[in-house]
C-alpha cells in the first residue's frame, strides 16, 4: 500500500490474462477507467548565508484548508507556501529583507495549509513591514472569504538569528518560489471536468545553506508528466540549483476502445436499471503500474462504498459490499 510497492514488486511474467478488474475503488456505481501517474521532484537551490543585522520576525500563514494534491487540486485551494512566496516578494520589493528559515511542513502529496518564514530587516523599517503584512492579511481574508475563511497572516518578534541569506540569494530564493508552477496545469480533453496534469508544492525547507522544495507532479498522461518535469528542470537549472526525481510511477491512460468497460457498464444497467458512471481519478492507483507490467491490458476499477479511507475512522459499507460482490459475479458470468 505504501508507495504502491506491492504493485511495483509484482512479477507479472507468468500472467497471461489481458483483462483486469481492480476492486480497490471507494464508491459503488463508479467505473474508474484511468488514473494519474506521478513523480516526486526534489528541487535544491544553494544559498549564500551571512551574519544579519537589524531585527527579526517570524511570519506565519495558516488557517487554510489544504487537502489531497490529487483529489482536491481542482478546488483551487490556496497553497500556503505559494502565498508566503508572494508576501516575501512584496516585502523585499519595499524594505529589502533576508531569509533565515522557511518551512511549509507537510508532505509532497498534501496542499500546505500553513507555512512560515524567519526574516531579517532594517529595524527602522518596522512600521512599513507591519503595514505590508497587515495589507497582505486583509487581501487573503478578502479572497478567501467564502472558501477558506479561517486564513490568517501574523508576525512575531524573535531573537536575531545567526545567519540569513545575502542579497543575491534572497532574490534567487524569492524568484524561484514565486516562479515555481503550482496547481492545475491542464484539463482532460477526453473526460469532462478531469484534471489531466497538475503539480503541488508540498514541502518547503531550508537546511545546510540549501533551499529544498519538493513538488508532486501528477498526470493522467505520461507525456504530460514528462513535459511538466522538464519545465521544473529548466527553471531550477536557470537559478543554479539541481533537481532529483523519485517515487515515479506511470499513468493508467484512458482507452477509447475498451470491451471490458462496455461489458461492465451493460451488466450494471441491466441489474440496477440505471447507467453506471464512467470516470477517471487524478490520483494514483495500482492500475498505472499494472497496465505497464501487463502490456496495455484492458482494465477497470470498481469497489463498494468506503469512508475515511487511510484514517483510524476507515469503514466499509457492508450492504454495498454485498451488492458489489453480486455484481462482480454477474460480470464474470458474462465474460466467461
Amino acid at each position: 500500500e505504501i508507495g504502491l510497492r506491492g504493485a511495483h514488486e509484482l512479477d507479472a511474467s507468468r500472467l497471461t490474462g489481458r483483462r483486469l478488474i481492480n476492486i480497490d475503488s471507494e464508491e459503488e456505481g463508479i467505473l474508474t477507467v484511468s488514473c494519474a501517474g506521478a513523480v516526486r521532484t526534489a528541487c535544491e537551490l544553494p544559498l549564500t548565508m551571512t551574519a544579519p543585522s537589524g531585527t527579526a520576525r517570524k511570519i506565519s500563514i495558516g488557517g487554510l484548508l489544504g487537502g489531497h494534491s490529487g483529489i482536491d487540486i481542482i478546488k483551487y485551494r490556496k497553497n500556503a507556501a505559494k502565498m508566503l512566496a508572494l508576501l516575501l516578494d512584496r516585502l523585499n520589493g519595499k524594505i529589502e529583507i533576508s531569509v533565515s528559515d522557511i518551512n511549509s511542513g507537510g508532505r509532497a502529496n498534501a496542499i500546505p495549509s500553513r507555512a512560515y518564514a524567519v526574516i531579517c530587516f532594517d529595524k527602522s523599517k518596522t512600521a512599513e513591514f507591519d503595514k505590508i503584512v497587515s495589507e497582505f492579511d486583509a487581501r487573503l481574508k478578502k479572497e478567501c472569504m467564502t472558501s477558506e475563511s479561517n486564513v490568517y497572516v501574523i508576525s512575531e518578534s524573535i531573537p536575531l538569528p545567526e545567519r540569513c541569506t545575502d542579497t543575491e540569494s534572497t532574490k534567487k530564493l524569492i524568484f524561484t518560489l514565486v516562479q515555481l508552477p503550482d496547481g492545475v496545469y491542464d484539463m482532460s480533453h477526453d473526460i469532462p471536468e478531469l484534471v489531466q496534469t497538475s503539480l503541488n508544492l508540498g514541502e518547503l525547507s531550508m537546511k545546510n545553506d540549501t533551499l529544498t522544495a519538493v513538488l508532486l507532479v501528477r498526470s493522467n498522461s505520461d507525456e504530460g508528466k514528462k513535459d511538466l518535469v522538464r519545465r521544473l528542470e529548466m527553471l531550477i537549472e536557470y537559478t543554479g540549483g539541481s533537481i532529483s526525481l523519485y517515487s515515479d510511477y506511470p499513468a493508467w491512460e484512458y482507452k477509447a476502445d475498451s470491451p471490458l468497460r462496455d461489458a461492465m457498464a451493460e451488466v450494471y444497467e441491466t441489474m440496477y436499471g440505471k447507467p453506471m458512471k464512467i470516470c477517471a481519478v487524478h490520483a494514483g492507483l495500482e492500475c498505472g503500474i499494472l497496465s505497464e507490467k501487463l502490456n496495455s491490458a484492458d482494465m477497470v476499477s470498481i469497489g463498494p462504498d468506503m469512508l475515511d479511507v487511510h484514517t483510524p475512522d476507515e469503514r466499509l459499507n457492508i450492504k454495498s459490499t454485498m451488492r458489489c460482490w453480486e455484481y462482480l459475479l454477474r460480470v464474470l458470468e458474462k465474460l466467461n
